[in-house]
């Protein structure tokens, strides 16, 4: 209940900045809106005219500017409402920022930059992030994915192989800082359409007890960084005698991540 509750105050928090930084940009565009028609531009000022003046195109700046507002405002409006809902104590199932810029008439898309990001932009950026690699041992058996992605172990292989079949976006051994120490957790998942970012560490030697005592501490050290099983973090298993099933990789995937 506490993660719910944290995670409504969290998109409050995140919508009254976007309304508070929106209100600031419609603080400093021209009045009027733009029509586009056929690849041209007008600039319409008068309530009611369906048709406005022709604006060239050698004004692209002032172009921009009403196309951005007129962007600016549908986000203004849509945040409004989903703050509103939320408020009430209502969950929000209506239209995404992202289908504000997705819905754009092309040439208004070239003309605008979206305040927030349509999925296959933020993937594509949230898959570029940078951070700090780990190299592998010279000698090391070389495992790579489908993508050609290189990781340390065949079960390791063989979860990023599911990720990338179901289309996951997923980063390798992403580090987390917890206290001065950093710890590199398999995987870093993406779950859309809510972005929700999740940790996922195979424990792949559970019948040696050293092992298994070095990863309860870790993962116990993981929940002091708000990386918990069950909320963001999925765990999965094997030993000697027990393999990794992958029809238990599947079924997590499509009931957790997509």
């Amino acid at each position: 209940m506490n993660n719910i509750f944290e995670e409504v105050e969290k998109r409050k928090f995140e919508l009254n900045k976007i309304i508070s930084e929106t209100k600031k940009q419609l603080k400093r565009v021209p009045e009027g809106k733009l029509r586009v028609s056929g690849g041209s531009f007008y600039h319409v000022t008068e309530k009611g005219d369906t048709t406005g003046k022709y604006i060239p195109k050698e004004k692209i700046r002032f172009i921009r500017a009403l196309a951005q507002k007129d962007y600016d405002l549908q986000v203004l409006a849509l945040a409004q409402r989903e703050l509103d809902c939320l408020k009430g104590g209502r969950i929000y199932s209506g239209r995404r920022f992202e289908e504000i810029y997705e819905y754009l008439h092309e040439k208004r898309r070239e003309l605008v930059i979206p305040s927030v990001l349509p999925d296959d932009m933020f993937i594509e950026k949230w898959l570029a992030r940078p951070y700090e690699r780990m190299g592998f041992d010279e000698n090391a058996p070389g495992f790579f994915t489908e993508g050609k992605i290189r990781v340390r172990s065949k079960s390791e292989l063989i979860i990023a192989n599911r990720f990338e079949k179901y289309k996951v976006p997923f980063l390798y051994e992403v580090p987390v800082y917890i206290e001065g120490k950093t710890y590199r957790p398999d995987f870093l998942v993406l779950k859309m359409p809510e972005r929700k970012e999740i940790y996922w560490e195979h424990l792949g030697m559970l019948d040696s007890e050293d092992y298994s005592n070095k990863n309860v501490w870790k993962i116990n050290e993981y929940s002091r960084a708000g990386i918990i099983e069950g909320y963001n973090l999925i765990l999965t298993m094997e030993t000697g005698a027990a393999a990794l099933d992958t029809e238990c990789i599947d079924r997590i995937i499509k009931n957790v991540l997509l």
